[in-house]
């Protein structure tokens, strides 16, 4: 960990250094020119200081997960889908994309049409996002495009991320504001619904936890677009062309 007063220009910056450094290939070139080049003000910004800080939580109920090859069911998806048929107020998810299995998705229409709250913060494709966002956003579209059912529903509000040149990377789902489900999975076939990859996740059932982490979010809906209501529910061919040819390689997450 590298803290603020150690560094002359953030810890935001020093991060940056330090994860370009430690990368040999780059879409601009070599990784010093990475390392050297211009760094976006609001990268720095977003994170200029990491500071300890001790939160207690007495009656914080945690269960941890382990999946992967040599495991015959993924548990953690399981509780995924409980806790979303669970949910009586809302969900909240803030993932890189929105790739989910068939029966996460299909609980979360199930949770839409009760009424259930839904915000979702993802990724988008941009002239300035990273290379990676236009081989899977489109399919993160043609998913959450999917909870409309082809009808507007004012209950799901979609985030998309708008930092230029970064992506977001959170791995969150919050129940209720009292459930957080987090952990090395992302929210997609190969992380959950298979055995490929090794993963480890847990749910913390705390309140205070769970909405601590929901103030994090809602800061982080200061540097994304809000999907129109009008526009969410409205799927377009160019979407599922381009989401097919994309799902080829939703098995890489």
């Amino acid at each position: 960990m590298v803290r603020s007063p150690d560094v002359e220009k953030g810890i935001g910056r020093t991060l940056h250094i330090e994860l370009m450094s430690l990368c040999g290939k780059w879409e601009g070139g070599t990784p010093t020119a990475a390392v050297t080049g211009p760094l976006d003000p609001k990268f720095a910004e977003a994170c200029p200081s990491i500071e300890p800080k001790e939160t207690e939580a007495p009656n914080a109920d945690i269960a941890f997960f382990a999946s992967g090859p040599d495991q015959s069911e993924n548990k953690f998806h399981q509780e995924m889908i409980a806790s979303i048929k669970s949910a009586g107020e809302s969900i909240t998810i803030s993932h890189m994309y929105f790739h989910p299995s068939r029966e996460i998705l299909d609980a979360l229409i199930e949770a839409s049409n009760r009424g259930i709250a839904i915000t979702i913060l993802t990724n988008q494709s941009k002239e300035n996002s990273p290379g990676t966002h236009r081989m899977f956003t489109e399919l993160s579209k043609s998913y959450w495009k999917k909870l409309f059912q082809g009808q507007k529903k004012s209950n799901i509000k979609i985030y998309l991320f708008n930092v230029d040149h970064t992506t977001m990377h959170k791995k969150v789902v919050i129940i209720d504001q009292k459930r957080l489900l987090t952990g090395s999975s992302n929210l997609g076939i190969k992380s959950m619904a298979s055995h490929i990859d090794y993963e480890f996740d847990l749910i913390i059932d705390e309140e205070s936890t769970a909405q601590r982490t929901a103030i994090v979010l809602e800061k982080d809906k200061e540097h994304c677009e809000l999907v129109d209501d009008d526009e969410a529910y409205i799927d377009s061919v160019s979407t599922q062309l381009i989401a097919q040819c994309s799902e080829v390689f939703s098995g890489l997450l």
